[in-house]
């Protein structure tokens, strides 16, 4: 993206700042412009009561040009008409060294324009105002390139670098040299080891199921990328915003510690570095180590404390697993579900639908009245390699598990993992060595891939299945050898394979049944570790199809299972068995069949029965009724309580394996007793604001340190009080800045 436009103009402090406006479109020499003042103004989304966490704090640019010239003028022509993402803006503040120390990015909107009713000849000034990335995410949605949705889990890093990749000028400004996100994260799960060097947002992980719906038609309806940010940042009590070069998530509270490591990750979400920061800049005006001069004017006040907090945590029990699908003539695949926990011994599954069916005779073939033997077939299939991610794959244990031939790569030139498995001109193999298949065995693998170039063999037992194209696949491989699974490059291969995992098909939900004439019985339900089918009868009761053929509607068919063996992945398809006579002669063939079955509803029943799928389980603490102030807050990630749930949390333990959370162990860092993620935050959020609290309203400060500018990252410390930015204006002319600050404080 070329520079079309650039202006270098100075603070009232001295600041150099260098404005580029961007034209993804322009290819030319650069037109130096005045510009008369420029301000950035940082809003947050408020709540009454959570104003230290609104979970997403935008900005906007706003600067005044000067139109004096047929060059800059034809510039308005083409930006009032070019689609939107094609101009941006690059802001750049220097140092008393002249080196840079303050970044803003962003794109201009067309609408958001002003401009003076004035001659050319005269002059006139020109308005332009441009959000930041965070904004543009608002009309994006959140889906990959090249296929429906996201599949699988991702950890918070990578579900977030996934919104950011989608800003345009994210590749061009940070590659892969530039760390892009950084975190300050301080709570803790007991299923490893605590310590400070260990980032919890890197050992966490969602489905991206909890970002997308899908209908009973089979359409899905994406989130936006700022409401998928939202719905992280709530739960995990986080703020996100830009500054100082980076998109930052930090919890509030973290700032009354000093100082605070943060984890900085590249775009790629391999971790750059980590660095420990003070987060506060000191206003005292009797100082001589001020870095801000508080200027008269404003006001103080306070927030009101809280008289109780409720967070309700949707994990949407009730979900249908078959949302969308039909069961009919040419639809008979398998419609599969992943990671249905059954590790409580109570789970089971619960399947209805509603069928229509009709038949009629073909050619001169025998007929006869009949009925009708409808099969399911229910695949169980627990987990025998679990999800390999490739975030600690370039070290032990997990480096011995792969044999790595020419040309794929786990970790980085500085011996960094990748997080993924990297095949830069591979042509040897790439192959898992801690699973041996089972000869005969069938086995699903689940990987995700993206592919630059070339053809990659999938190869398991003797079974091959080529890609070409990036995807998240799920492939039924089914042995006959022990041959391990192996990524091997038709010739020359180059691409990423992001993860892997393997599940091993072992249980068979079985039904059979007994004829006498058209009389029949069915067996009792057993899962079964051999092949089996689930029976049913179309009609149904007494009723039977005359000879030529008959049809029948709305016949419900229905299933629960038994208590789950394992967790594991389901598949469900539907065949029709026998078109059998009274005689027990299987007529299949002489009859075309047509037959529908719609209105699908499966649901994984994690207590075993209905009266344990309550979709909201609500977290609350109490303070006292001398205020007004009650908030109810509604997240969609927690602990669990199942597999099933779409935001339940997976965690990676000591042993690098991930596993759901017990809803027992979160800390804030590793002090006191356990808790569940969502009662921490309520206890997080409370114990700031048992009493009222200080903030400071339109309250001035302006920046004397050009070493030491004010990002919207840092508190303010004031009188001993620290403060974090609410919504506040800095004019760029002037270094000063004005807004909204609120305390931070234990009240515990």
């Amino acid at each position: 993206m070329a520079v079309r436009f650039q202006s270098t103009f100075y603070s009232e402090k001295g600041r150099k700042y260098i404005l580029s406006i961007n034209d993804s479109a322009y290819a030319g020499a650069i037109t130096q412009i005045t510009i008369i003042n420029a301000s950035i103004n940082w809003q947050s989304e408020i709540e009454t009561g959570l104003e230290r966490y609104a979970p997403i704090i935008g900005s906007n640019f706003s600067f005044t040009m000067l139109i004096n010239s047929e060059v800059i003028q034809n510039y308005l022509s083409d930006f009032l008409v070019a689609p939107e993402g094609r101009f941006t803006i690059t802001l750049v503040g220097h140092d008393a060294a002249n080196f840079a120390n303050f970044y803003w990015y962003g794109y201009i909107l067309a609408d958001l324009v002003e401009y003076d009713d004035v001659s050319l000849a005269v002059g006139y000034e020109y308005t332009i105002n441009a959000i930041d990335g965070i904004g543009w995410l608002k009309g994006i949605d959140y889906k990959p390139e090249g296929y429906t949705v996201y599949s699988g889990d991702d950890t918070i890093i990578d579900h977030v670098n996934n919104c950011l990749q989608k800003l345009t000028f994210v590749q061009e400004t940070y590659g892969t040299n530039l760390g892009i996100l950084a975190t300050a994260f301080n709570w803790s799960e007991d299923s490893w080891t605590y310590a400070i060097d260990i980032d919890p947002l890197h050992r966490m992980r969602i489905n991206h199921k909890v970002f997308y719906t899908i209908d009973t038609k089979d359409n899905i309806t994406y989130m936006k990328c700022y409401d998928v940010l939202k719905r992280i940042m709530i739960p995990l009590g986080m703020r996100f915003f830009f500054s100082d070069r980076k998109f930052f998530m930090i919890q509030p509270n973290y700032y009354l510690e000093s100082p605070i490591l943060l984890f900085v990750y590249y775009l790629s979400s391999t971790l750059q570095q980590q660095t420990s920061f003070l987060p506060t800049l000191l206003s005292d005006n009797n100082s001589g180590s001020n870095k801000l001069l508080r200027l008269a004017g404003g006001r103080k006040g306070y927030y009101g404390h809280i008289k109780d907090l409720d967070i309700e945590y949707e994990h949407i029990a009730s979900v249908n697993l078959l949302s969308g699908k039909v069961f009919n003539n040419l639809n008979t695949e398998f419609f599969n579900s992943i990671d249905l926990d059954g590790s409580n011994n109570e789970a089971t599954i619960t399947y209805t639908s509603v069928m229509k069916y009709r038949d009629s005779q073909v050619g001169v073939l025998t007929i006869a009245p009949h009925i009708v033997e409808g099969s399911f077939v229910i695949e169980l299939r627990p987990n025998v390699v679990p999800l390999i991610d490739f975030l600690t794959a370039n070290r032990s244990p997990e480096i011995t598990t792969w044999t790595l031939g020419a040309g794929w790569f786990l970790s980085d030139d500085e011996g960094d993992a990748l997080g993924y498995a990297k095949a830069t001109n591979a042509t040897g193999n790439f192959v898992y060595t801690n699973f041996t298949p089972i000869n005969g065995a069938t086995y699903y693998v689940s990987f995700g891939v993206e592919v630059t170039n070339g053809t990659l063999a999938l190869k398991m037992g003797g079974d091959t299945y080529n890609i070409t194209t990036t995807g998240e696949y799920y492939q039924r491989i089914v042995c006959i050898s022990t041959q391990q699974l192996t990524f091997d490059p038709s010739g020359t291969w180059n691409g990423k394979i992001n993860y892997v995992k393997i599940n091993l098909v072992k249980y068979w939900l079985k039904r059979d049944v007994t004829y006498n004439g058209f009389q029949h019985t069915f067996t009792a339900q057993s899962w079964e570790q051999t092949f089996s089918y689930y029976k049913f009868i179309i009609p149904g009761g007494n009723s039977i199809l005359p000879a030529a053929g008959g049809s029948v509607d709305n016949i419900i068919v229905n299933w629960t299972t038994p208590i789950m063996p394992e967790s594991g992945d389901l598949g469900v398809r539907f065949l029709i068995s026998q078109v059998r006579t009274e005689n027990g002669t299987n007529l299949l063939a002489s009859y075309l069949k047509f037959y529908e079955l719609g209105n699908l509803f499966m649901e994984h029943l994690a207590a075993g029965n209905l009266n344990g799928q309550n979709d909201v389980k609500v977290f609350g603490s109490f303070n006292n009724d001398t205020s007004s102030i009650s908030i109810d807050k509604r997240v969609f990630i927690g602990d669990g309580p199942s597999l099933g749930s779409p935001g339940a949390i997976r965690v990676k333990n000591n042993a690098n394996t991930w596993q759901i959370t017990d809803g027992t162990g979160w800390r804030v860092k590793n002090i006191g007793s356990g808790k569940n993620i969502n009662q921490l935050l309520v206890n997080e959020i409370i114990k700031g604001q048992l009493f009222p609290v200080r903030k400071l309203i339109s309250m001035q400060f302006q920046m004397l340190d050009k070493d030491n500018p004010w990002y919207p990252h840092l508190a303010i410390e004031n009188d001993g009080i620290t403060y974090i930015m609410e919504n506040c204006t800095l004019d760029l002319t002037t270094d000063i800045i004005s807004g909204t600050f609120v305390e931070i404080i234990d009240q515990s």
